[in-house]
Order: structure tokens, then sequence, then C-alpha cells
């Protein structure tokens, strides 16, 4: 995987629907947060949606952006983010497949999604998606060692079972031996509650991301999904980012030293 940093550098700087922060860190990591935004191109017309609609989880996953933002500070790693709601296009799911422009989500219908053409559908992949494949793939391609990807994602807590409800939910790709790193680094820290899944089992906001630019990559992968509560304002993100880079730092740092995947 040799650098690549002229065409970063040429990504870094174009108009494109996603962006990087952080781009020539040296730390280990390259984080990845495709539902960074809520915000919609003007032609869209907010999709039809109201305000409150468009600003919901439906549209965004709030809080991530600046967790991985804290995260990219902690670790001097990149972060990629997609600059665009998810509801324009989906950029954790495959290209072109049929759900990453989708007409209802959570029962609230959305009318700017409802009678999109093949050709449009092809129009926006081209105008968001592969934007966002691109930079990600070159930011992973310029790093001088092969990077650990870790995609950031965040879910609503069942209400009625909210004590018994993770803190993070860990999912890895073809290689668990960070998942289970990460598992181990959790005894050291008192209160949390985490989950730790395969790919294939799935995962709430799907694995694409891991099987794409993780396996496909051959570097190790992760999937942090946060319970949204606990990044609900700039004090809480920046707790729970502490946290997180704690236990990728400990997690790192087991794996280099030999510890061996269990998971599977």
């Amino acid at each position: 995987m040799p650098p690549n940093s002229d065409n970063l550098h040429d990504l870094i700087n174009a108009p494109i629907p996603a962006a990087i922060i952080r781009p020539f860190g040296a730390g280990a990591f390259v984080f990845v947060c495709p539902y960074a935004t809520a915000e919609m191109p003007e032609e869209f017309d907010n999709l039809g949606l109201t305000d409150a609609q468009s600003q919901s989880t439906i549209a965004w996953h709030a809080g991530t952006l600046a967790c991985a933002t804290h995260l990219s500070d902690a670790l001097d790693s990149p972060v990629v983010h997609s600059t665009v709601s998810r509801l324009i296009y989906d950029c954790a799911l495959p290209e072109n497949v049929p759900e990453a422009i989708i007409a209802k989500q959570d029962a609230i219908s959305i009318p700017g999604n409802a009678a999109v053409t093949k050709a449009q559908r092809s129009a926006r992949s081209q105008q968001f998606y592969r934007p966002f494949r691109d930079l990600l793939n070159e930011t992973i391609a310029s790093r001088r060692l092969p990077p650990i990807l870790v995609s950031i994602f965040s879910f609503e807590p069942d209400t009625y079972t909210l004590l018994t409800q993770p803190d993070l939910r860990i999912c890895f790709g073809a290689d668990d031996h960070l998942a289970v790193a990460v598992l181990q680094a959790t005894r050291q820290e008192t209160v949390l509650n985490i989950t730790v899944d395969s790919s294939e089992k799935g995962a709430q906001n799907g694995t694409h991301i891991l099987e794409q630019f993780g396996d496909l990559n051959g570097i190790r992968s992760l999937q942090i999904e946060i319970r949204s509560d606990h990044i609900a304002n700039s004090a809480l993100q920046q707790t729970t980012a502490d946290l997180i880079a704690r236990l990728l730092s400990t997690a790192l740092e087991n794996v280099e030293h030999g510890d061996q995947g269990l998971l599977r």
C-alpha cells in the first residue's frame, strides 16, 4: 500500500461532497463518519421534509462527527466524512443498492425520494457516493503503514430497556484481533457495557464500510456504534471520545504484542 499523497492532496482540494480532517496525521487509524451531517444541497428542497424531520435521526447521526473529530485529535489520525445527509445518498451502503436512496424511514415518508428514476439514482451515486469512496480509498492508500479503519455510527437505545442497553456496539470485519483487544481493554473501565459481533452477524448500520474498505484492502477494521444519549452534547462527545481513544490505544498495544483473536 504505497503512499499516494499527491492523489489525496488533489481530492482534499476538490469541491466534492466528502471531506477529511487531519489528512496527514501520523496515527495508526483512519476514522470514517458517513452519517456526519443533516445538510442537503439546496436543489433537493429538503426532500419535502419538515425542518424537524430533516434534522432527526433518519437524516444523520448527531454527535458522531464531533466524537470522531475528538478521536482524530487524540490519536493524530484522519477522519473521512460525508458532507450531505444520508437521505440524499447513504454512503454506508454499497453503490446503487435500492436502500441507498430510501422513500420511507421510521414511518416517515420522504417525498423527494419517492419517485427517483434509475437515471437519477445513478446521478446521485456519481455525485455523492463515488467522491466519498474515492476520498476514503485514497486516504487509506496514502498511509505509510496499513491503517486500522474505524467507522463511527450511533444507535438509539430502547427506552424500555435503557439500563441494560450497551454503551457501545463493536462490529469487526474479517480479522477479529482488534475487536478482541478492545473487549479486553474494557476491563480497565469501571462503567462500560459493550457488545461485540462479527460483520456476518450484522450490525444496526450495516457493514459495507468494513467489507469494502477494510477487508478488501487487507486491513483491520472496526465499526463502533455509540449510544446516542452518550454523545448528545459537547461535553458527552468529548468524554465518550476520550473513552474510545483509551480503548483503541490499549487495544492497538495489545494487538502489537501478539494477542490472538477468539471471537469467531
